[in-house]
Order: structure tokens, then sequence, then C-alpha cells
């Protein structure tokens, strides 16, 4: 899985709710300490496969994306290349 992080918790719902009619498997939750910027962020959990139409979406509403992080199994590894098709 692959964690989009957003500063906030209304920032990340935003981009969530924008998947609410197309069946596919967005979650939200708190981002994960290690991979966390500080503060409260929040993360949109998704496929890799959404993972540049959640980009997407962030950038129609003007949102900052902090990071893209893939979960692995030892952690998270961030992804630098935004473009993983």
């Amino acid at each position: 899985m692959y964690y989009v992080v957003f500063n906030s918790v209304t920032l990340a719902t935003r981009v969530k709710n924008s998947f609410k009619y197309t069946g596919e498997r967005v979650r939200l939750a708190h981002t994960p300490k290690t991979i966390s910027k500080g503060g409260c962020s929040y993360s949109v959990i998704v496929e890799k496969h959404l993972v540049p139409k959640v980009m997407e979406v962030a950038s129609q509403y003007g949102i900052k994306v902090l990071g893209v992080y893939e979960e692995t199994t030892d952690g998270f590894a961030e992804v630098y290349s935004y473009d993983i098709s």
C-alpha cells in the first residue's frame, strides 16, 4: 500500500472524498510516526495504481502533498518519483 501524506485531516479528507463514488479502495489514517514530518498529518492510503490519481486530485484542489511512501516489509520507503506507473 502507498501512503500519500497531507498536512491535515481536512486536506486528506477532501482528497479521499473525491473517490467516494468511484468504487476504489481509499482509506484515511493518521500518518505513522516513522514517516510523519511532525504535526498532525494524515495520509490517504491507496494501492500503487491510484497514487497518480490521488496526486492529480490534490493538484486540482491546490493541496500540497508532503510525501508519498510505500509500505514495505521493513517499514516505509519514500517514493521520490511520483511517476510510478
